[in-house]
């Protein structure tokens, strides 16, 4: 099949695809804050922040905390990981020889790996730290090397330039350190720039070149207004550069300094520019050894005091500068993004923390090669303990082709149709369109192997990999949705509602009419009839419910199962613990829902916004206007304009199929259907997966174990054996009069219980009271439609018959049952040994190849398991066999093929998508 344009007029113009870049917008990322900060000096805390640096690469962060123990300083490292998620690399580290009053940390810089790094210690007469990683290991190379107020490091970490303001009697000056075979050796003599005047403090700020050529340094004393000396390296030593750079006006400048990779471009920082502590930034450029000031950078913000330029950077190409504040009236400051286009610097974004405390963000800042990524010191936040805040910057690429609707799988794989009803498929490899057979109205992508869609006539398609042809699929509709993990639904032109079996591929119709239907996965189905009513489907009563408390006109469900709406303009968010909306504020025509971290909307102008849980919805592009927005699970965006012309935002994604760790740690885990995710810890307290911060939100209340069945029922046992049912209204626990030391609840409402004696015992949907039912069980396991099985002290199977009203033992001996569904029940014998029930020959049928300590089934098919090593393994129905995971688990929780959480030995929590 060859590869053709998506637009038969531009005759393939378009094969070499043309990008056109936006404005780069930015979105705040995490906290990095570090562990083991010990009490600090004099403001009882480290002061996390205080310095910070990130890697050319954007995959390396470092904060300092100077006064961390008495000032004695440490620094903390963190690594990207393939998921975009930061984790901390080892315990803090402190140099060998910082004393109390050290204070390492005061400074730092990453060379572009982030493999090597210089810590300044300006405490006591200064030292500078050299720390090298191998293998994610920090290990400090060599001894202190004398001064270390401010440090700057070369691309390849092999130059290291240090600022010493008090030296020769505060006149000041530039060390230059070079690097060879793993020992630092200073280069030439100290740097000291021409025409200081008494006491001028050089190399209070310092940086170096990537190449490590040029280095620049600031005296922000000097005469009373500050300067800024330049020095290059020929052969081997180091020449001051033209005459010192001196400001028009204000004072404090050269404050801070940064250079380009090539360092031909200079950023100064002179935060008392303007008038008393309203600062600004100035930009000056090299030509023929000549440096001349191009740019003054002025930030706006409420916050008059904002001494901006206290901190800068600038990216490899010179193309981007940031300015921080970090000393702004109360200690609220913040950073400016200032980007060079046809020649012109312009603001283009404003960043800061939420909430009003005093954090000094910005005190410090950095920013990788790309401009990409910004990190930011906040050390005065939380009463002094600091800390450090990403924030990332994306844009919308065009990509050529034209497209009127366009679908994104679960695994990133993009789908689109033109207006001429020609159907693609994205490249992202070779970065172009492959033109798929037939005719299309709307496709709907699953992932690259599951690929649907309907012509103009409603016929319905299903796209056959193998072959690469459409195969015809009996039916008609006027819309088709698919989930993440290949479920399908649709709604015809009468708005009667359908979901393809796969088992006998044929549609089931369910009794509902519906204008439009959202599939997030076979758990988090959505529909709004043409009243605007909004129903969901509940797979345990396989049938759609009306959820009410607000009208709509669109919903959209993410891969996680998150759902917006929108009604009258106005964004809703529905909330899983209060099961209520949430309205946010905007006005806004369309919305676009990946998973709870990639929410987009669309205005009447065609802006596009992101919703951001720390900020709400910003602005992330404002031209070209959008007609489309379509949002994927791992994090992609894509646009269209009323042309068709196409957009890809260039964001951060993540990989999919593999385990993100969520920041906590738990004892036990359990989730619904409908994707929640709640938890206990040791201690007892209580946890639910907040899907907008994307972090453990804690909850009231102590209990000793849970059990979900959707969002709306979820159940708890406390360490006394009384049970509480969690009211999403009072948003409370509401007690429940008995005594039960098990637990488990069904999607459909159902939840049953076993007591100290093996008792066993129904709670009725919305009452509060227990029914006994005859017999004895240890263990007990309810699926998502009600079903309900156990296993007695000898392992004795029972299940229990609705008909009949009582438990009807199953021939077969297991140490545990596990029930997703009355079809997809499971079961473990006292050896580990798995078993899967078949309903049709009331059997058991064995399922060997590893032997399990604990097995988890889910409503839709699928299984997990966890032998005694706390390998985990995922069961594969096609093949019939154990597919082993890449994760050391000691415990998993899974509701449906999507909705999979697990806990390590440690207790700390993995989600898997």
């Amino acid at each position: 099949m060859k590869v053709i344009c998506s637009c038969r007029a531009l005759a393939c113009a378009f094969a070499a695809l043309a990008l056109h870049a936006q404005v780069v917008q930015y979105r705040l990322g995490p906290e990095l804050l570090g562990t083991g900060a010990a009490p600090g000096q004099g403001f009882s805390a480290a002061q996390q922040g205080y310095g910070v640096a990130i890697s050319g690469d954007g995959n390396t962060a470092m904060s300092g905390g100077p006064f961390d123990a008495q000032a004695v300083g440490a620094t903390w490292a963190w690594a990207r990981q393939s998921d975009g998620a930061w984790l901390q690399q080892g315990a803090k580290m402190v140099a060998s020889g910082a004393i109390q009053g050290t204070q390492e940390g005061s400074s730092v810089a990453l060379s572009y790996d982030g493999n090597t790094a210089a810590v300044g210690a300006a405490g006591n007469s200064g030292a500078t730290f050299i720390w090298t990683r191998s293998n994610g290991v920090w290990t400090q190379q060599g001894g202190a090397l004398p001064g270390g107020g401010q440090v700057a490091i070369s691309a390849d970490g092999d130059t290291v330039a240090v600022g010493e303001p008090l030296l020769n009697s505060n006149t000041g000056g530039v060390t230059i350190w070079t690097r060879g075979n793993g020992a630092w050796t200073q280069q030439g003599s100290v740097l000291t720039g021409s025409d200081p005047a008494s006491q001028s403090g050089q190399g209070a700020s310092v940086a170096i070149s990537g190449d490590g050529q040029t280095v620049a340094f600031g005296a922000p004393t000097d005469n009373g207004t500050g300067a800024v000396w330049v020095f290059t390296l020929s052969g081997g030593v180091w020449t001051q550069q033209g005459a010192k750079i001196v400001p028009s006006s204000g004072s404090e400048f050269g404050q801070a300094v940064a250079l380009s990779s090539d360092g031909n471009t200079l950023v100064v920082g002179q935060p008392s520019g303007n008038s008393a502590l309203t600062g600004q930034g100035w930009i000056y450029t090299r030509t023929n050894a000549t440096w001349s000031e191009t740019a003054d950078l002025n930030g706006t913000t409420l916050n008059l005091a904002n001494t901006e330029g206290n901190s800068v950077a600038i990216s490899a190409d010179g193309s981007t500068a940031i300015l921080g504040a970090g000393r702004g009236s109360s200690g609220i400051s913040d950073v400016w993004v200032f980007q060079q286009t046809a020649g012109a610097w312009t603001l283009t974004s404003y960043l800061n923390l939420p909430g009003p405390s005093p954090a000094a963000y910005g005190n410090s800042v950095g920013l990788s090669a790309d401009g990409k990524t910004v990190i930011g010191g906040a050390p005065l936040q939380d009463a002094y303990a600091g800390g450090a805040w990403l924030y990332y910057g994306s844009e919308f690429i065009q990509i050529g082709g034209q497209l009127a609707q366009v679908s994104i799988g679960g695994d990133g794989t993009v789908g689109g149709v033109n207006s001429q009803g020609e159907s693609y498929i994205w490249q992202p490899g070779s970065q172009d369109w492959l033109q798929l057979p037939g005719e299309l109205k709307q496709i709907a992508v699953s992932s690259a192997n599951v690929i649907w869609g309907i012509n103009a006539q409603g016929e319905i398609y299903r796209y056959d990999t193998a072959a690469s042809a459409w195969q015809s699929i009996p039916g008609s509709l006027k819309q088709i949705a698919v989930g993440v993990d290949g479920d399908v639904w649709g709604v015809n032109a009468q708005g009667s509602v359908y979901r393809f079996q796969s088992q006998t591929q044929t549609w089931q119709a369910f009794p509902d009419a519906l204008s439009q239907i959202a599939v997030g996965y076979d758990g988090a189905v959505w529909g709004v009839n043409s009243a605007g009513a909004v129903y969901r489907f509940n797979p345990g009563a396989d049938a759609f419910s009306q959820v009410t408390g607000q009208t709509l006109t669109q919903v959209s469900v993410g891969g996680d199962g998150d759902v917006w709406g929108l009604g009258n303009q106005t964004a809703f968010h529905f909330n899983r613990l209060t099961q209520s909306w949430n309205s946010t504020t905007g006005a806004f025509t369309q919305i676009a829902v990946g998973a709870a971290a990639n929410v987009w909307a669309l205005d009447s102008a065609g802006r596009a916004f992101q919703y951001l849980a720390s900020g709400g919805w910003t602005l992330m592009q404002s031209a070209p206007a959008l007609a489309g927005i379509f949002a994927g699970e791992n994090g992609a965006a894509w646009g269209v304009d009323s042309a068709g012309d196409i957009y890809q935002f260039s964001g951060p994604t993540q990989t999919n199929q593999t385990f993100h760790q969520i920041p906590g740690t738990l004892k036990q885990i359990a989730v619904g259907t409908d994707g929640s995710a709640w938890g206990v810890n040791a201690g007892g307290q209580i946890y639910t997966f907040d899907a907008l911060s994307q972090t453990w939100m804690y909850i009231p209340g102590e209990l000793n174990q849970i059990a979900v069945g959707t969002g709306a029922s979820v159940w708890g046992i406390n360490a006394a054996n009384q049970i509480y049912h969690y009211d999403p209204a009072a948003q409370g626990w509401t007690w429940i009069p008995g005594s039960l030391t098990q637990i488990s609840a069904g999607a459909d409402g159902t939840v049953w219980g076993i007591n100290s004696g093996e008792q066993i015992y129904n709670g009725a949907p919305g009452l509060q009271t227990w029914t006994p039912i005859p017999g004895s069980l240890r263990q007990i396991s309810v699926g998502a439609d009600g079903a309900v099985w156990g296993v007695n002290d000898n392992g004795s199977i029972y299940f229990y018959d609705i008909q009949l009203g009582s438990f009807r033992q199953i021939s077969g001996t297991l140490a545990q049952v596990s029930v997703g569904s009355s079809t997809n029940v499971w079961g473990i014998n006292p050896e580990g040994g798995a078993y899967h029930f078949d309903a049709q020959s009331q059997s058991w049928q064995y399922v060997g190849g590893v032997f399990f300590t604990q097995i988890a089934a889910a409503f839709d098919g699928a299984v997990w398991g966890v032998d005694a090593s706390g390998q985990a393994y995922e069961y594969d129905a096609q093949y019939q066999s154990w597919q082993l995971l890449p994760m050391q688990l000691a415990q998993v929780a899974i509701a449906s093929d999507n909705v999979r959480w697990a806990l390590d030995a440690a207790g700390s929590t993995y989600w898997y998508w």
